[in-house]
């Protein structure tokens, strides 16, 4: 991503996160590792528009996360390519344990907890290579 691309997206990053806040958007996590309170129905409340989280927004920052994460997959360099088939997935919205069972079912042993651990990296480095914060 060049410069100018970086910039661009920092620059959008700030028009969504301003909007987010003007509708009353509330961040369900303290920090890259802590929600502010701990529910396995977190993401499926926000989906509904419970919890102050405006559902079209939360919509739209899932969708263009999606996009970015096609992005990456298709600009980066993974490691090797079960990474890849792993981040496909995921950037098709492929859950974990799902992403797991397929893995398996090619004789790679990967279980949930390990393929959610490759994700978040992956993510981690698809922020920093596009200069996204992954908070709000």
């Amino acid at each position: 991503m060049s410069q100018n691309q970086a910039t661009e997206l920092k620059k959008l990053q700030k028009i969504w996160y301003a909007r987010l806040k003007k509708k009353g958007f509330e961040d369900i996590e303290r920090n890259e590792t802590e929600l502010k309170v701990y529910s396995e129905n977190i993401i499926k409340n926000a989906a509904r528009g419970r919890k102050n989280i405006n559902h079209e927004i939360w919509c739209q920052s899932k969708t263009e996360y999606f996009r970015m994460a096609e992005h990456f997959l298709n600009e980066n360099k993974f490691e090797n390519k079960i990474l890849k088939y792993i981040w496909d997935l995921h950037s098709q919205g492929v859950s974990a344990r799902n992403i797991s069972k397929k893995l398996k079912s090619l004789k790679i042993k990967k279980d949930k907890t390990t393929v959610h651990r490759i994700v978040q990296n992956l993510a981690k480095q698809m922020f920093e290579k596009y200069g996204v914060s992954s908070r709000g």
